[in-house]
């Protein structure tokens, strides 16, 4: 009688495991919803906020021929809707690119010049960043600059800030920037070329530099997209 009672004592207690068992497996499964949920949430959150401004900074857009640059932001195929094509010093500004040829992933392409009807507006560098090929088009302008020394169209034209390029100075830029530029030296890959300092303002992925001769001189501008 008692192995028997032993028996039905097994089976209760393994009856009553189980249903514990069931009552519990809602739970659990509530629980790791909760927490995958939770992940989700942060994994997008860091996601929004490294797309954010204050994450990324904001780009020192510079306006060329009455149309502005964003580098980082302003892709190939916005500067061919506002009319403007893609060429380079070597065929004097004759042959344009085609935009809808690939660029190579992890790629910069530099020396490249922004045209209208063959004549130069301003300089640029394009990237594809991404780890795959893709058109020309959808590439990133990474920097836009202006040489002083070379006979841009319109030079009159260009703005940073709403500054004009006459008006270019490190105490206009600071003001305009809200900031004093960081400064350092300026020296050129050629010993006749002039030496000079080079002011600085940056804004996380983006800088804006402007370069001055050792006479007071303006001799270049540049807004770049992730230069270091």
């Amino acid at each position: 009688m008692c192995y028997v009672m032993g028996i039905k004592m097994e089976i209760i207690n393994r009856e009553e495991k189980a249903e514990v068992l069931k009552s519990t497996k809602p739970v659990v499964v509530l629980k790791l919803i909760i927490l995958f949920g939770i992940c989700a949430a942060i994994l997008s959150g860091l996601f929004y906020f490294q797309s954010t401004s204050f994450a990324t900074g904001k780009p020192y857009e510079m306006e060329v021929g009455g149309y502005v640059i964003y580098p980082g932001k302003t892709t190939v195929s916005d500067l061919a809707e506002a009319g403007f094509e893609l060429s380079d010093y070597s065929s004097l500004y004759k042959d344009t690119y085609d935009i809808t040829s690939e660029a190579e992933a992890k790629t910069r392409y530099t020396m490249v010049s922004v045209v209208k009807e063959e004549e130069p507006y301003a300089d640029i560098e394009i990237i594809n960043d991404s780890s795959n090929k893709k058109q020309l088009g959808d590439c990133l302008i990474s920097a836009v600059s202006i040489d002083v020394k070379k006979n841009y169209k319109n030079m009159d034209t260009l703005k940073i800030k709403s500054l004009g390029l006459m008006g270019i100075t490190p105490e206009k830029m600071s003001e305009a920037m809200n900031k004093v530029g960081k400064e350092s030296e300026y020296k050129s890959y050629s010993d006749t070329s002039p030496t000079g300092t080079i002011y600085t303002w940056r804004s996380r992925n983006y800088s804006m530099n402007i370069i001055i001769s050792n006479e007071g001189n303006l001799l270049r501008i540049e807004s770049k997209y992730k230069d270091n």
